[in-house]
């Protein structure tokens, strides 16, 4: 007993309590995991897909639950699409969106995934994702007007006539 209180006496002195000590090493952990953000930030703005999408993917894999985990799922699966790698994309993305359902950037997920679908010649996935894109997009959204021949393109592979002329004529307006 008396050993105890010696050395919690001693570590009080020493760096003022248990306490001080644990929250030093998760804030020393969640500033590197800050650092480990900032670093795929940079690499995806300055179009270093390749060392981004590895840089977003360490930073997930070492913190999975962290503050900046969301965000950085969504830009890992942006980084995707500019690697042109239109299925890790859509997984990513996909994820993303089903484990974020209330993001800010879950809209334009919905976007990506669908024209990653397209791509990818899966019509009926990307009629389905793009039809929920373009339900919640903002009127004045840049990436609306990007959806509508995906969209009629799409619904026209399906053999869905009408409806393709109805977004084509959208896609126009």
């Amino acid at each position: 007993m008396r050993t105890s209180l010696v050395l919690a006496a001693a570590l009080l002195m020493l760096g003022g309590g248990f306490s001080t000590g644990w929250s030093g090493n998760a804030r020393a952990a969640d500033e590197t995991a800050i650092d480990d953000y900032k670093l795929a930030n940079s690499l995806y703005q300055k179009g270093r897909w390749k060392l981004a999408a590895e840089s977003y993917e360490n930073f997930l894999r070492q913190n999975p639950k962290h503050r900046k985990a969301e965000a950085a799922r969504y830009f890992l699966g942006l980084t995707y699409v500019n690697l042109e790698n239109h299925a890790r994309s859509r997984e990513v993305l996909r994820g993303f969106a089903k484990d974020y359902p209330k993001s800010e950037y879950r809209t334009h997920a919905l976007y990506w995934i669908g024209q990653g679908s397209y791509i990818l010649e899966d019509y009926a996935a990307a009629e389905q994702e793009l039809a929920a894109f373009v339900k919640l997009a903002n009127v004045d959204d840049g990436l609306l007007e990007r959806a509508w021949p995906y969209l009629a393109e799409s619904e026209f592979r399906l053999n869905k006539p009408q409806l393709a002329l109805a977004h084509y004529l959208q896609a126009i307006k």
